[in-house]
């Protein structure tokens, strides 16, 4: 997967892959986050596609994903995961931080226990 994005879109230096529950939640009610609920949303994820769920290590899986991080810096792989591109790790980890934060924020306090 991280190979075919390489190969797919030269600008992307860093890809950072990992399983944020609130996203996932989220994904599962085939939804993304809106970045336009924080400044930093519409900063840093100004666009999150969707991927459909497809077989982990697949070449099929990589090519989506590779699609989808030509149209924006954050995928949310349905029911898996997420995958945010950047300049650098930095960069592309603060991109799922952000993503994360969006999701727990759409989903609600209930959701990420803020309300608790």
């Amino acid at each position: 997967m991280h190979l075919e994005v390489y190969r797919a879109c030269p600008d992307v230096l860093a890809l950072v892959h990992a399983h944020p529950t609130s996203a996932l939640a989220l994904s599962a009610l085939g939804r993304v986050p809106s970045p336009a609920l924080l400044l930093e949303g519409m900063a840093l994820v100004p666009r999150i596609e969707l991927v459909e769920p497809l077989p982990p290590g697949s070449q099929e899986l990589a090519e989506a994903c590779a699609c989808a991080i030509r149209r924006a810096p954050a995928a949310v792989l349905k029911r898996h995961g997420v995958l945010c591109a950047g300049r650098d790790l930095r960069e592309a980890l603060d991109r799922v931080e952000v993503l994360e934060l969006l999701a727990q924020i759409e989903l609600g306090p209930d959701a990420s226990g803020a309300g608790r």
